[in-house]
């Protein structure tokens, strides 16, 4: 049976191989939506749904272990990415300097969350557990792995 949630990565992976920024890509089997790309670079693909034009992404601690964890094994050639998918409006692109300041690194000992906002027609305003973004998120900057 084909889930929602495997319509949502399917697309999300179709577009990234469609527009040439990923050629390879495999699941890794620790998380759903945690993918391998071309090798050295690592995305978790997270999906919230919302009435209005904000959305709320939740991370457990294990999940944010996870997440350091890939960040220090990759070091200088590859990253760690999140692609938080906000329903049918658009996908938000995080780098690991922008998780990084937005989730509690240090103790990651309870669940966190990334909310995002995003008024019609604007860029991505994001917040999370340890802070906010000073600066938007572009929604052309899905797919780019360039953060």
């Amino acid at each position: 049976m084909i889930t929602q949630t495997d319509k949502i990565l399917g697309a999300v992976l179709r577009r990234s191989i469609r527009d040439g920024v990923i050629e390879e890509v495999s699941e890794a089997d620790d998380h759903p939506g945690h993918f391998i790309v071309d090798e050295e670079k690592h995305v978790l693909v997270k999906h919230a749904q919302s009435s209005s034009s904000t959305w709320r992404f939740t991370f457990s601690p294990k999940v944010v272990e996870t997440l350091v964890s890939l960040q220090n094994a990759v070091g200088l050639f590859g990253a760690t990415y999140l692609w938080l998918v906000c329903d049918n409006d658009a996908v938000c692109e995080l780098g690991v300097d922008e998780w990084g300041s937005l989730l509690n690194m240090e103790a990651p000992t309870s669940q966190q969350t990334i909310q995002i906002s995003r008024p019609p027609g604007h860029s991505f305003s994001v917040a999370g557990t340890d802070g906010m973004l000073p600066h938007s998120v572009p929604v052309s900057r899905f797919p780019s792995l360039d953060t």
